[in-house]
């Protein structure tokens, strides 16, 4: 946290120390979560027993900031409370974290102050006639306990377009493909990684799921065959972020069928061309609709 200084140079209320008197405890704890489209809800409860640094926060010297950290994918975020609030409705862009998210509260100071006392603080080690305690801005007065909330992969859906990686080869292989990250990886040799990018914006986008169609249409084929087959050897993919958002919407098509994942034996191109969006029928359009403007206009 960048407000945050990362050693603690004045006394801070903590579970494990006896900074404060016995009394006095700080937490930010998580009692609900939600995922809608966007975000993920936490409902964080805010329990302070100690009247000097509520006191403090009321009067805007120090203020309650809450920080969510996702290692998984490199985030990390403080969302700053306005004042002292019992209940705050943390939102978590959903997209940004993955596996789980680590909440740990802190009040922080946000002010300056030559010489720092409460009365709440330990008599045995602080003494208001003797203290020479200095107080800084980003000075940690109290830091709770960490909360892990797992995050589900599948509560994460995304459009599906976010589940592919286009990248340009070197060489003049075509077309090739890899399973092996989060992503699945399109590489295109260079003229083909042109043509894709120029044409998919190409007059407002018109011919947009055209090249869908033939970049994404093999591909979700192949990775549907994957998913169906279960072979031993394709289980290393199981745990990839592609095949859980894959697999769910498998699962979404098929319910719709009266079917479950488990029994289909159906081809497994008209399966990607469902997960698609009838994407065959809808590429076929996007050229006709292309084709019948430019006559149109030519006319």
């Amino acid at each position: 946290m960048k407000n945050i200084k990362s050693e603690y140079p004045i006394p801070v209320l903590l579970e494990e120390n006896d900074d404060y008197l016995p009394e006095c405890k700080f937490d930010a704890i998580v009692e609900n979560k939600e995922v809608d489209s966007d975000h993920i809800k936490l409902l964080v409860k805010i329990d302070l027993q100690c009247n000097g640094l509520k006191e403090m926060i009321e009067n805007g010297d120090a203020k309650i900031s809450i920080f969510a950290n996702s290692e998984a994918l490199f985030f990390g975020k403080s969302y700053d409370l306005n004042g002292y609030q019992e209940t705050y409705e943390l939102k978590i862009p959903k997209f940004n974290v993955k596996k789980q998210v680590v909440i740990t509260g802190y009040i922080i100071s946000t002010i300056k102050k030559d010489r720092f006392y409460l009365n709440e603080l330990n008599h045995e080690y602080f003494n208001e006639k003797d203290v020479s305690l200095k107080l800084n801005p980003g000075d940690i007065l109290a830091k709770g306990n960490s909360w892990q909330i797992a995050v589900d992969d599948t509560e994460l859906e995304k459009p599906f377009s976010s589940i592919f990686s286009i990248n340009k080869l070197k060489d003049n292989r075509g077309f090739t493909v890899s399973y092996d990250e989060d992503k699945i990886n399109i590489w295109l040799e260079e003229e083909i990684y042109k043509f894709y990018f120029r044409l998919k914006d190409h007059n407002n986008g018109k011919l947009r799921d055209f090249i869908t169609g033939l970049i994404f249409f093999p591909v979700v084929s192949e990775a549907v065959k994957i998913i169906l087959d279960k072979k031993e050897e394709d289980q290393e993919y199981s745990d990839k972020f592609w095949y859980k958002a894959i697999s769910k919407k498998i699962e979404k098509v098929l319910l719709e069928q009266g079917k479950n994942i488990e029994e289909y034996e159906d081809s497994t191109v008209e399966l990607a061309n469902k997960l698609l969006g009838d994407i065959v029928k809808k590429a076929l359009n996007n050229v006709y609709s292309t084709i019948k403007d430019e006559v149109e206009i030519e006319e």
